[in-house]
């Protein structure tokens, strides 16, 4: 399969031939290698943003900052997740034709729902991410803005748990 014709498969049902044409123009095996690097990032993410998420609950229960790790979590969950976001809107088209209008959407709506569910949840957890690394910039912070990116930095570690375990869940059931 190259990377410069789109790849076409026939799918069988009942007796009647139906050509399933990918969305995506990339290999099969550089899908596959994205998958794996969008799992690995997906880990790492879960890891900062979980520490961080800690460092907000411990915060909001009235513990002092720890500055120095306020200053670094927030940073490394924006990149960690900025690429998370971009490796998956590489595999989407792939995604979208080959596993869920090929498969999910008709073996398992379910899935389909809780996907696009996490895609908007992903979307809000992104700009909650940039707010809490706007916030750790700062050098002094009122009350309001520290109730602000400790709640922030919590929702973020919701989002990530919830979208990881979707994530996971639907590649167990089908991959591109």
């Amino acid at each position: 399969m190259t990377s410069l014709s789109l790849r076409a498969r026939v799918k069988r049902k009942r007796g009647c031939r139906t050509f399933v044409v990918s969305a995506t123009l990339l290999p099969l095996v550089l899908l596959k290698l994205l998958l794996v690097l969008h799992a690995a990032v997906a880990v790492a993410l879960a890891g900062a943003a979980t520490h961080n998420g800690l460092l907000g609950l411990s915060s909001l229960r009235g513990r002092p900052p720890r500055v120095r790790l306020e200053r670094f979590y927030p940073s490394a969950v924006l990149w960690l997740f900025l690429a998370s976001v971009l490796i998956g809107a590489l595999l989407y088209p792939s995604f979208r034709v080959d596993v869920r209008a090929a498969y999910l959407d008709e073996a398992m709506p379910l899935g389909t729902r809780l996907f696009e569910f996490k895609e908007h949840l992903v979307a809000m957890g992104l700009f909650a991410a940039v707010v809490q690394r706007v916030l750790a910039g700062r050098d002094e912070m009122t009350a309001a803005d520290r109730l602000l990116f400790d709640v922030a930095r919590v929702a973020v570690m919701l989002v990530v748990f919830y979208a990881g375990l979707v994530g996971f869940f639907l590649v167990s059931v089908k991959s591109v």
